[in-house]
């Protein structure tokens, strides 16, 4: 009886520690790497809604311009026409509409696209009547030199 016992400790198999510690460092190592790459890929796609849904808010205000010959609100002057969505498709992003600065709503409308998740990278995207793009990160208003792949 002790013999078996012995023959099947001799012929057991499995993982030792340092096999189950290595594994267990190279997973970490491929996390490590992955993890960045897929949040930057899932941030992409995320624009790409913001910026269908900037386009699409900004043409149903320029159908307002057509019909109105402005972009304000008939129920309050003080604001932009709200008659589009106001948030993204799946809601990881909030849109708003407001006058250009230092422009009135006639002659320049202004669409923003907030994310709901933090995006450092790109922050808010804006997009004008007249055409041009930006971004607003950190309360800082840019339309030229923008971070690379947020327009």
């Amino acid at each position: 009886m002790t013999l078996c016992h012995r023959d099947w400790r001799r012929h057991a198999s499995g993982f030792t520690l340092m096999e189950m510690l290595i594994a267990i460092a190279i997973l970490g190592i491929l996390a490590g790497i992955a993890y960045p790459n897929y949040a930057e890929h899932v941030a992409r796609g995320r624009r790409t809604e913001a910026k269908a849904a900037l386009m699409t808010a900004m043409q149903a205000l320029e159908r307002r311009y057509a019909q109105a010959n402005s972009y304000v609100d008939p129920a309050d002057s003080t604001r932009a026409w709200r008659g589009f969505p106001q948030a993204s498709e799946s809601g990881n992003y909030t849109i708003a509409s407001g006058a250009c600065a230092a422009l009135a709503f006639t002659e320049c409308v202004q669409v923003s696209a907030t994310p709901v998740i933090a995006d450092n990278r790109c922050g808010t995207l804006l997009l004008r009547s007249t055409g041009e793009r930006g971004v607003l990160i950190n309360n800082v208003t840019a339309f030229a030199n923008l971070p690379q792949g947020c327009w």
